[in-house]
């Protein structure tokens, strides 16, 4: 018994733990890395439960004319402009 405490001792519980962190990098170790987990998974579960976007697309398409208009614009950024509108600057 007395070999278990003296190991203890020297090993254990009895070694003082030198805490060097303070408050911000406590902070940093803890708390922005439970805020990026808590933004990834906000983010990522708006993408695959809910529409991750939606684009204006003219009344004459239909259901498989705007999932794939919503997945070009998703992919490329893009947007519907009517042909008789002009592009340039006013």
């Amino acid at each position: 018994m007395d070999k278990i405490i003296i190991a203890e001792e020297r090993y254990g519980r009895a070694q003082n733990h030198f805490e060097d962190d303070d408050l911000i990098d406590r902070f940093n170790n803890r708390y922005t890395v439970m805020g990026l987990v808590i933004c990834i998974f906000i983010i990522t579960g708006t993408q695959y439960v809910g529409d991750p976007i939606n684009c204006w697309t003219p009344a004459e398409f239909e259901d498989p004319h705007n999932i794939y208009a919503n997945s070009i614009c998703w992919l490329k950024g893009s947007y519907y402009l009517p042909t008789e509108e002009s592009m340039g600057l006013q």
